[in-house]
């Protein structure tokens, strides 16, 4: 885990020094920043050569895990044999100047890549396909300032600090953030698979290097499962660490069990520690975890998080995720990644597998409308409000969702002087590849919206996260399988499950999907009502001015038995954060409240007075 941070055209070494501090919990160590030009660029770094990497006009700095770097290497070296054993940033600007941005195509990595070409002074931008590392950019001073996370840009003098209410109502509406955007207006994300180019005038042009081709495969079902499973095996081989044990965060379902499965099959002699999270003793996850480690001879770690962890971490969690996209797993991964971080230096998880083979219970609709051909406008109206709670505006998904569905899913809060929320797009005219042709656009665009929690749930610890479920070559054996393979009406994950059954024990590859958060019953719901009204009182939210305080208040209001329905909860959830997340960065400039939960202090001063966070 590491961090990149600078500017170009503005600022001095000593603002872009202060950026760096911000990131110390991102780990490793800070690099002397560099001038190249009109640039200044700065970097944390665990490499043993670390940047900044130069070679002719070309400067480098980047938070990088490249894991085709031998191959790559071997290539370029044909041609300039002084690339044998080279690190690896000098292997990428030598890509570079064979190829320009579409060397960008040939990575297989994690990585952020800020890159400054003196022949013409411009400076890169580049972010991997998934977008799991961070990085945001803003105007300043006439020029422009980077950093992984964008509490570091806000440090720099007279950064402006506004709500973008559109994207708050998005997040209201999504529980995500438009890609390419923050809740900040003119703090923006460089769009995962996409490089930036700043010129001297300070425009830009922005390419797309990564795309997933819908290349469907004409084979049997044993052979789709072959291709996967080999595909599987090279991912989590490439991510494995070279020294120290492996880290896996295992859960009870069968993503992570194929992790764990994996990584014992290639490396029967190493040392494995699993890691699971649960908010209470007899959580299944931790007990299907215990199960799978001990299966697989793997040290298995548990922690128990309850509900309680709410009373004294949020604010911390608001600061490490800026945009608060999440639920409340992330209170769970910020700690068991600090426990993690004891024993390893990367975790290697099972994040993305859903989105790759229709492992979500919404993805039956779309599956059923690919196969039936009938009913496609109600199920995918149905789909949307489901991801949106958009009201659907035909009358047969809008009996549905008002039958079945509006006492689960209450009204989207609405944000003050923002349109309302949007409804998906139509689904495509895409026949029985239906499913496929919805799986797609989410892998291509919508993992750097999720991703972000679990960067910065990780880099909170300093600790590096990987999943072989990203891996680009993975990806593109996903979507050559046909669509009838990944989901059958009664059956999600069809062709993953048996790929993933050479690799375990059966009673572990058949099992059902556990939500992997706390479990929103009454207990849940009392602490969460607890917390959350202090926060939503009517004073703050009229202050604020973002929301309807007779909205809050209703949405506040306990049902008989006490518990609000899981969508209910979570709508208040992302109410409470959004409050929380506008005290610490756009009241304060991104200042780390105290953290009472944590072993050690913040790397970076306290808030001196936590109520100021609190209300």
């Amino acid at each position: 885990m590491g961090a990149v941070y600078g500017t170009i055209g503005c600022g001095d070494v000593e603002a872009v020094k202060a950026m760096g501090q911000v990131l110390a919990h991102r780990g490793g160590r800070a690099c002397e920043p560099v001038t190249a030009g009109r640039a200044i660029l700065g970097a944390r770094t665990h490499d043993d050569a670390p940047p900044p990497w130069v070679r002719s006009s070309l400067t480098l700095i980047g938070d990088i895990d490249l894991y085709n770097s031998p191959e790559l290497q071997a290539e370029l070296a044909r041609s300039d044999p002084t690339l044998d054993g080279a690190p690896v940033g000098e292997i990428l600007l030598a890509a570079w100047q064979q190829w320009g941005p579409s060397c960008l195509s040939r990575l297989n990595g994690d990585f952020v890549l800020v890159l400054h070409d003196a022949s013409d002074g411009s400076l890169t931008l580049a972010r991997d396909p998934a977008g799991l590392r961070p990085l945001y950019y803003a105007r300043w001073e006439g020029g422009l300032a980077f950093a992984s996370e964008y509490k570091a840009l806000l440090r720099l003098p007279d950064m402006p600090r506004k709500i973008d209410r559109h994207a708050v109502q998005f997040l209201q509406s999504r529980k995500l953030v438009p890609c390419g955007r923050s809740l900040l207006q003119g703090i923006d994300q460089v769009p995962a698979g996409t490089w930036i180019r700043v010129k001297p005038d300070q425009t830009t042009e922005q390419g797309r290097y990564y795309d997933i081709p819908l290349d469907i495969a004409r084979r049997s079902a044993d052979e789709h499962a072959s291709d996967v499973r080999d595909h599987f095996l090279r991912a989590v081989d490439r991510r494995i660490p070279d020294r120290g044990p492996i880290g896996i965060l295992v859960s009870g379902g069968i993503d992570s069990i194929s992790v764990i499965a994996a990584a014992r099959t290639l490396r029967p002699e190493a040392t494995i520690c699993a890691f699971t999270g649960g908010d209470r003793p007899d959580d299944p996850e931790l007990h299907w975890a215990r199960q799978a480690s001990e299966r697989f001879g793997a040290e298995h770690i548990g922690l128990v998080v309850p509900a309680e962890a709410m009373r004294t971490d949020l604010p911390e969690l608001v600061w490490h995720l800026e945009d608060p996209i999440a639920r409340s797993e992330t209170l769970t991964a910020l700690r068991l990644a600090r426990k993690a971080a004891d024993r390893v230096s990367v975790l290697l998880g099972g994040y993305a597998a859903d989105g790759l083979f229709a492992g979500m219970p919404r993805h039956k609709l779309p599956a059923i409308a690919g196969r039936t051909r009938m009913g496609r406008r109600t199920l995918g109206e149905v789909y949307s409000f489901l991801q949106t709670g958009v009201r659907p505006s035909g009358w047969i998904a809008g009996w549905l969702v008002s039958a079945r569905l509006a006492a689960m899913f209450p009204p989207v809060p609405v944000v003050n002087g923002s349109p309302p929320p949007d409804a998906l797009p139509p689904w495509p005219n895409a026949g029985r590849e239906l499913l496929n042709e919805v799986l797609r656009p989410s892998t291509i665009h919508g993992l750097q919206q999720w991703l972000q929690k679990v960067d910065r749930t990780h880099a909170a610890a300093g600790l590096r996260v990987a999943s072989p479920f990203l891996d680009p070559d993975f990806t593109r054996a996903a979507f050559r399988v046909p669509s009838r393979l990944k989901h059958r009406i009664i059956e999600d994950k069809v062709i993953w499950r048996r790929a993933a059954a050479k690799l375990m024990p059966r009673e572990l590859a058949n099992r059902p999907k556990f939500p992997q958060r706390m479990q929103e019953d009454r207990h849940f719901c009392d602490v969460l009502d607890e917390v959350a009204r202090p926060v939503l009182n009517i004073e703050s939210v009229k202050s604020r001015g973002l929301f309807v305080p007779d909205q809050v208040e209703r949405l506040l209001r306990r049902p008989a038995d006490g518990v609000w329905p899981p969508e209910h909860a979570m709508r208040i959830w992302t109410l409470m954060l959004t409050e929380l997340w506008a005290r610490i960065f756009v009241d304060a400039p991104g200042i780390p409240p105290s953290c009472p939960s944590r072993r050690e202090s913040c790397d970076t001063p306290a808030c001196p007075d936590p109520s100021s966070i609190h209300g």
